[in-house]
Formats: structure tokens, sequence, C-alpha cells
């Protein structure tokens, strides 16, 4: 299990960068950071393209081209945002613009971009889809339900990027239990955790990146052994004291 920390707005100061990476077993690459020359970029987050919607062939260069600078790359992600290809963002949620797409339309893209990501990457590479959050807005039909995650990830063999963030503001938002969500998630296909405490503001939550709890730094890594997931990772980009500490305690719980 390693500790893989993403690559932030922190890591424009050389020695912020420094002192977070000593701290961490890799570092899980983001779009606007490939260009830093790190070492140890063994994840690559693509979190702007949705293999659930229909991909350009832009897209695809664009991954084979990203993915060539990363050598030590050991598993490439994306999201499963939302269910339209044109959503509005608003106070920090989408809404619904352009075309909606449709459960079967989803997973026919979803088989289809697959295929071409995984003979891009190559064998290799592995390839994990996220769970997003839910907002009570039509952008996000379908793409939280947990039965549609593990469709798309059972049909097209690859990997779960588990966020625990996402899938505490989908309950609190949908009102459901948070237990049996995640029991009903693709875990046996683990591969990643993503973790941070969301916000909760009356009657909705919200995907804030705050510092995580003790409590919810146990869950994750409980869960991650569970599993024998491979990396976890701290999404908290506000105080790099706070998460130099906090990737210290994390690796004293997980070594």
């Amino acid at each position: 299990m390693k500790i893989a920390t993403p690559v932030s707005h922190l890591f424009r100061d050389p020695a912020v960068a420094k002192k977070i990476v000593k701290h961490s077993d890799c570092v899980e690459a983001r779009p606007y950071s490939l260009d830093l020359n790190l070492a140890n970029q063994e994840l690559f987050h693509c979190d702007h393209i949705q293999p659930i919607h229909t991909m350009s062939e832009d897209d695809f260069e664009y991954i084979r081209t990203e993915v060539e600078k990363l050598t030590d790359l050991k598993l490439i992600s994306f999201h499963c945002a939302v269910s339209c290809d044109r959503p509005i963002l608003k106070d920090g949620m989408f809404f619904k613009g352009g075309h909606d797409y449709s459960i079967e339309e989803m997973k026919k893209n979803m088989s289809r971009n697959i295929s071409k990501i995984k003979k891009i990457v190559g064998p290799n590479v592995k390839v994990a889809i996220e769970n997003n959050n839910y907002y009570p807005t039509d952008a996000y039909n379908h793409i939280t339900n947990a039965k549609f995650i593990s469709d798309i990830i059972y049909e097209n063999d690859i990997y779960f990027l588990f966020d625990n963030g996402h899938a505490l503001v989908t309950c609190y938002n949908k009102k459901i239990d948070y237990e049996e969500y995640k029991n009903n998630l693709p875990m046996d296909k683990l591969i990643q955790i993503q973790f941070c405490k969301p916000s909760y503001n009356g009657h909705l939550a919200k995907d804030a990146h705050e510092l995580p709890t003790e409590e919810i730094l146990e869950e994750v890594v409980a869960l991650a052994k569970k599993y024998k997931c491979e990396f976890l990772t701290l999404e908290y980009y506000k105080d790099v004291e706070k998460l130099v500490d906090t990737l210290e305690k994390l690796k004293g719980k997980v070594r």
C-alpha cells in the first residue's frame, strides 16, 4: 500500500513540493502538472475526460501524448462525473446542459472508450473509474448509483477508485445509508482510495476537501487493508503543515 499525494497548486513552490514528496511514497499527476518532471509519478488522474461520454480522437491523442511522459505510470483514472455532455457549473454544482445520456448510451461509450484506452496505456498500466458525488440536479442522473458504477467496472474489467468524500456527500444528499451504499460498490475491484472531509450545510453536503477526521482516517485505512488497496490519496490542499502532519499520521497507520 502506497501513499500517493496529488500534485496541486502547492507544488508551485519547489521547497514545498520537495517537502510533500518526502512524506509520500509516490505522487498522482493531474493534467496541469505533467510538465513538472517529478519523480515517482505512478498515478495519473485524468479528471477532465469521462469514458462514459463520447470521446473524440483528440481525447485519445491527449491521453497517448501525456502517458508517454510518465515513465513510472502504474494507474490511470477517470471520472464518472455527470450524465450530460455540456454541464453548466453554478455554485459548485453541475446542472444539465447539452445531450443527456441514457444508461445504455453511457455503457456503450464506456465499452468503446475503455477498449481504446487500454490499447493506448498498454498491459502494465491499470485503468480505474472514480465515483462522483451526488447533488440534487439532473446532471447527476444515474452516475452515482452503486449498480451503475459496478456494472461499468465489471463489464469492462477495470478497477475502482473509491472517493470516500464523494460517497459521503452522495449519501447525505440522497438521504441513504452510507454503509449500505459503500457495500454495494465494487470494492473487490478497489485499487485506490481518495479521501477528505466534506462540509455539511443544513440540507446539503459538499465536497469541500477539508482535513479528514481521525474517524475518516481509521475508516479508509481499514478499508484499504481489507481489500488490499494499492494506493491511498489524501485530497487536502489548504495548509502545507497540516497536510504533511496528516501524511505522517497516515504513514504510521499503514506501515
